[in-house]
């Protein structure tokens, strides 16, 4: 690894008296990591991930944490045993009464929304019994966000629609409000990012469904007051949070990419969504797409709404896949949430010199204005993969990131580090 940044610290997770075990995270449910800047003995972050198998557990629903001021770290299982399915990783919310919220679900297998409250604020040892809902569909992925006296958890389910629970008790009872978007009758699936910026507002990018099924592009919408509503104001949704009539289709959303687009001369085609952050209140993007649609050959791409107007550029090359069968698992993105100027990229291409690697390493790019990046190596090495960055948001950013062996969403050996301020 990389001796530039020497403070890397590792997050683990020991179901019993044996070594930690595995953990990995997809990133369709989020936040997937909070920070809590009134904990009483300082700025503590929290991420959920998922256990792989080891000798007395296999799937459970994991809470890691680490004090930015004492570096105490700690972990604990909200659901031992749970399956062993990255998907299932928990979504995070800090009530306004400072205890945590956790929700999470499984990967297509049920149609149970569970979730978990802890006892005490500001306390992640703690917890009280899990919970659940019967949504009637099959369930994936959490993503929680609280606005005005609401709290929405927004998932995967009816006909594999972006679906609405509502909770009215930040998270102590739930119900199902509906469907918020749709595309193509049954079987698709768009894949929507999601981020709630400081005024409260929810934004969100989404494709069509899966690249492997559609030549994606990219829409933006953001959920304010409660209304799904389009970059220049328009109301596609009146109300997610109540039942309501048809959802909206992904195509009236504001065009962030459109597929088959030239930039920088490359013909580039089924997206996929990799990272929101709205800095300002102003959404900034990260997304990926196919090279000449050829599979191993992927880009990200920078996306700046600008005056109701999505900007896009090229921002490095991704590599190609992880493994046959999902032909778009690159080693994502993540950009800085306190400055959208920089970033991290996952990629076996080095963005700096083109050079291409065996493993995927973790490398900080900075925008120095006209579309030109800077970068530099955060973690890099010729032996092990680092994948899957986060980028966590306090007065110096926290970065997480996935580093080991990564062979499929059910199968892995990788664990987590934890990088505070790479830039």
């Amino acid at each position: 690894m990389t001796d530039q940044f020497s403070s890397v610290e590792p997050l683990t997770y020991q179901s019993s008296v044996e070594e930690p075990s595995p953990l990995a995270w997809c990133w369709f449910s989020s936040p997937r990591a909070i920070v809590d800047r009134d904990a009483p003995e300082g700025p503590m972050i929290l991420a959920g991930a998922v256990s792989g198998k080891s000798s007395t557990s296999s799937g459970d629903i994991v809470i890691l944490w680490m004090n930015l001021k004492t570096g105490q770290t700690g972990s604990r299982s909200l659901h031992a045993n749970f399956e062993e399915d990255d998907h299932n990783d928990p979504a995070l919310m800090i009530r306004p009464d400072g205890r945590y919220l956790a929700v999470y679900a499984k990967h297509n297998t049920d149609t149970l929304l569970r979730w978990r409250l802890s006892t005490e604020p500001h306390d992640p040892t703690a917890w009280q019994p899990e919970r659940t809902l019967d949504v009637g569909a099959q369930m994936t992925y959490a993503n929680v966000y609280r606005q005005s006296d609401r709290t929405f958890c927004l998932s995967r389910a009816i006909n594999w629609d972006p679906t609405v629970v509502v909770s009215t008790d930040d998270g102590g009872s739930w119900s199902v409000a509906g469907r918020m978007l749709t595309f193509n009758g049954p079987g698709q699936r768009p894949y929507p990012r999601y981020v709630q910026d400081d005024a409260g507002d929810v934004h969100l990018i989404t494709t069509e469904a899966h690249p492997h099924r559609w030549e994606n592009g990219i829409g933006y919408g953001v959920i304010r007051d409660g209304r799904l509503m389009d970059a220049d104001g328009t109301t596609l949704v009146q109300d997610i949070g109540v039942r309501h009539g048809d959802p909206a289709d992904v195509r009236s959303l504001t065009t962030v990419f459109e597929t088959n687009s030239r930039i920088d001369g490359d013909l580039l085609t089924r997206a996929w969504t990799v990272d929101i952050v709205a800095v300002d209140d102003r959404p900034v993007a990260i997304v990926q797409a196919r090279h000449e649609d050829d599979r191993r050959t992927h880009r990200f791409l920078y996306c700046q709404l600008l005056d109701e107007t999505w900007h896009v550029e090229s921002l490095a090359h991704a590599g190609g896949y992880f493994y046959a069968g999902e032909w778009d698992y690159t080693g994502l993105a993540a950009i800085d949430p306190t400055d959208p100027n920089r970033v991290l990229v996952s990629t076996t291409v080095d963005p700096e010199t083109g050079r291409h690697r065996d493993r995927y390493g973790i490398f900080a790019g900075t925008r120095r204005g006209d579309a030109h990046w800077s970068w530099e190596p955060v973690a890099v090495s010729e032996d092990r993969d680092f994948r899957r960055p986060i980028l966590i948001g306090t007065e110096d950013p926290v970065a997480l990131w996935m580093t080991g062996e990564y062979r499929s969403y059910r199968d892995w050996e990788t664990t987590v580090e934890c990088c505070p301020s790479p830039f």
